[in-house]
């Protein structure tokens, strides 16, 4: 089949389009490869980037450094290989614990396995390079990242970022570049800075990890409290002016390479054409590939098919047209459920066209947080989200190997939009673990985990403030016109040109996600992407408004349930004892787990109600404050000549001799007096009488040791 120059129509070249070329007419390295070292301004301390000599049998080394951290990005590049249908890209991502003076645990005291934080930064960079790399080249490209020197005020992310761009523009790749990296906080009115602390993540009202070309936005992932799309916007254009001008930094370093050109095949004609046009109009994912299957046979099976089929469905989708006919704006048919399972504690199935997620929501202790260590010490999180893909989800028989890359990525985009909408850590009473099973895919599975996530939360009566919801909106670039695709299928993200993903509740945006396939995203664009995929989102929370309009009034009865109280930090030691023994024997006898803060705080979590309450009413029995002209059954401690030492709850005070109605050598230890609380004296010491006591009615005695037995 002939092939035919065309510029201004090109069709993406991601995973799985091995037949989509551009031609190939960068082989050697930038003009600028004799720059050795630049300095980019970002934020308040310069990114410095150096070609080194470290790695001499690499096709590029970079040195990046900002303040005390330091990082090594290395490009190895293949020249030759076999087809296997797309760029075949590794990022590595690793952290060294030396970089801040930290020996590995464990038995073999060294780094084994990548860690999830790891895995999702490796991810982050080659969704930010891999649409710059020529698609047909074939040879394997391995691009390794290591942390060698770390500073607490560095992002090192976004610094491990912009090496490896750097890197990739300087090997023998064609590579469109430069790219810088940055991630930036924002507040709630849109206004942006570059991260200058980590500590200020922590307090940041909105982040995101920002990846800047000279055509636009490549890549951008982040999240946070509910942000308005409008704020959005604002804080992007904020920052273009700096973005700009550390591209321009960076040109002599790294040379500005254009994307580069497309070939298209001719257009189908005949019994091919007949079927892609039956293809475009089926109405379910099956069979359309049947269809093209027939249209690939009947083109005599030619190695550039995909190309076609990409070609045909962009001018279409130009046209105003969609796979099955919806238009463009068109949310497919979203139902749910929700309480699927007696024994568990929350569940939903959502569906979204073919798109379908199990969500189960497990309230835990405050002892079944996720811990895992970080570089700068360990991090602990009540809000926990696991999202499962197995090969069955899209028609596949294959084992499945567990979480991978893509999983651990699409779930901590899901968690982003989640967490927004649930209490901080600290105010959160349980740990929360939210799983969610894709039981069949077609586009955006990980916004129908935000869905199902979202109603499984409410079915168990979770702390959720407000339905959140997610959509994914593609985008047909075609002779200088952009077609905005709401809730696209997977064969629309094949062909597209876009993937943008957003969480959204009626506040604002809680999570966002954005992957280009050709050249990034302009302020403009990403304005009407923004609008379109919030318009999106919205449709489908009145759906899951319908299902469950709000949280369930009282927890799941199989969920723990939790009681918080607070007691006078004086107190805390009392109930604690010495050694823990007094909180132990607590949580023994009522079978419950407490959790008491220095401030007073206390938590009490049991698996029934009145084991909750059974705690709650013996702390409160040691801990309460005496009341003045109240009577009390007091416990004798010790006897003295003067008297009896008696013990009220916590509290422990005289029975002067002459206020006692029992003759002093009658009284005995651990006999029980009525008592009634006169008030203190001037040193503050408890002034208890028996013989007042003794005239008070038997219903106005207070028994503290009685109090939840």
């Amino acid at each position: 089949m002939a092939l035919r120059f065309e510029v201004d129509f090109p069709p993406p070249f991601r995973t799985g389009m091995s037949t989509v070329h551009r031609e190939n007419h960068m082989s050697t390295p930038p003009t600028s490869a004799s720059i050795q070292t630049v300095a980019v301004e970002l934020g308040t301390a310069p990114i410095h980037l150096e070609v080194s000599d470290w790695a001499p049998q690499t096709d590029a080394a970079v040195l990046a450094r900002q303040r005390e951290s330091v990082v090594l990005a290395t490009v190895v590049a293949a020249t030759d290989g076999e087809d296997r249908g797309f760029v075949p890209l590794t990022v590595d991502y690793r952290e060294r614990l030396s970089a801040v003076g930290r020996v590995p645990g464990g038995y073999l005291r060294r780094e084994l396995r990548a860690s999830d934080r790891e895995v999702r930064i490796a991810r982050v960079i080659d969704r930010a390079i891999r649409p710059r790399l020529d698609p047909s080249h074939r040879g394997e490209i391995s691009v390794a990242i290591t942390v060698y020197s770390a500073d607490p005020a560095t992002d090192l992310t976004a610094l491990a970022l912009t090496a490896a761009a750097a890197a990739c523009s300087r090997a023998s790749l064609a590579f469109a570049g430069p790219i810088v990296g940055v991630r930036l906080v924002i507040d709630e009115a849109g206004s942006a800075s570059v991260l200058d602390r980590w500590d200020q993540l922590h307090q940041a009202n909105h982040e995101w990890l920002l990846a800047w070309s000279g055509d636009g936005v490549v890549m951008l992932e982040g999240g946070g409290a509910e942000l308005a799309p409008e704020a959005a916007t604002k804080a992007l254009a904020s920052v273009i002016p700096m973005l700009d001008a550390s591209l321009a930094a960076l040109q002599p370093f790294t040379g500005a390479q254009a994307l580069i050109p497309t070939r298209l095949p001719e257009p189908p004609a005949g019994a091919v054409l007949e079927h892609l046009d039956a293809a475009f109009a089926a109405g379910t994912k099956a069979e359309r590939h049947a269809l093209w299957a027939k249209a690939k046979e009947a083109a005599g099976d030619p190695a550039d098919f995909d190309a076609m089929v990409a070609a045909d469905t962009r001018r279409r989708i130009a046209a105003g047209g969609r796979f099955g006919g919806r238009g463009h704006a068109e949310v497919r048919a979203v139902s749910a459920e929700v309480g699927l399972f007696p024994s568990g504690h929350g569940s939903a199935l959502f569906r979204r066209g073919l798109t379908h997620a199990l969500g189960t929501a497990t309230l835990g202790g405050s002892e079944e947080v996720l811990e895992h260590d970080t570089l700068f010490g360990k991090k602990r999180e009540r809000v926990m989200l696991h999202y499962n893909f197995p090969p069955s989800a899209v028609g596949e028989a294959r084992p499945h190997r567990g979480p991978g890359r893509r999983e651990l990525g699409h779930g901590r985009l899901a968690w982003r939009g989640l967490r927004a909408v649930l209490p901080r850590d600290k105010e959160l009473s349980w740990s929360v673990r939210v799983t969610s099973d894709v039981l069949s895919s077609d586009g955006s599975s990980s916004m129908a985990t935000v869905s199902a996530g979202c109603l499984a939360l409410m079915d168990a009566g979770a702390p959720v403030a407000r339905h959140v919801a997610g959509v994914s909106v593609g985008l047909v670039r075609a002779h200088g016109n952009e077609h905005i695709l709401v809730d696209i299928s997977a064969d629309e993200d094949h062909y597209g040109d876009m993937d943008f993903k957003l969480a959204a509740s009626d506040v604002g945006l809680t999570a966002i996600q954005l992957d280009v396939v050709s050249a990034g995203l302009s302020l403009e664009l990403f304005t009407r992407t923004l609008a379109a995929a919030a318009t999106g989102a919205a449709s489908v929370r009145q759906t899951q408004a319908q299902v469950l309009a709000e949280r369930r009034p009282e927890l799941s009865p199989n969920a723990p349930q939790v009681i918080e109280m607070t007691i006078p930090r004086s107190m805390v030691g009392t109930v604690i004892g010495q050694g823990g023994k007094a909180i132990h024997d607590l949580q023994s006898r009522t079978k419950t787990k407490i959790d008491i803060r220095d401030n007073g705080v206390v938590r009490i979590l049991g698996k029934r109600a009145e084991d909750v309450r059974r705690a709650r009413a013996m702390i409160e029995a040691k801990t309460f404050d005496l009341k003045i002209n109240t009577t009390y059954l007091a416990t004798v401690s010790r006897k003295k000549d003067y008297g009896a030492f008696v013990r009220i709850g916590a509290h422990e005070a005289l029975v002067h001799v002459s206020e006692l109605e029992t003759r002093l050598a009658d009284v005995g230890e651990g006999q029980k007096l009525r008592v009634m609380v006169l008030g203190a004296d001037k040193q503050g010491r408890v002034q208890l009488s028996e013989r007042a006591g003794r005239a008070t009615a038997d219903e106005a005695v207070i028994d503290p040791d009685a109090i939840g037995a």
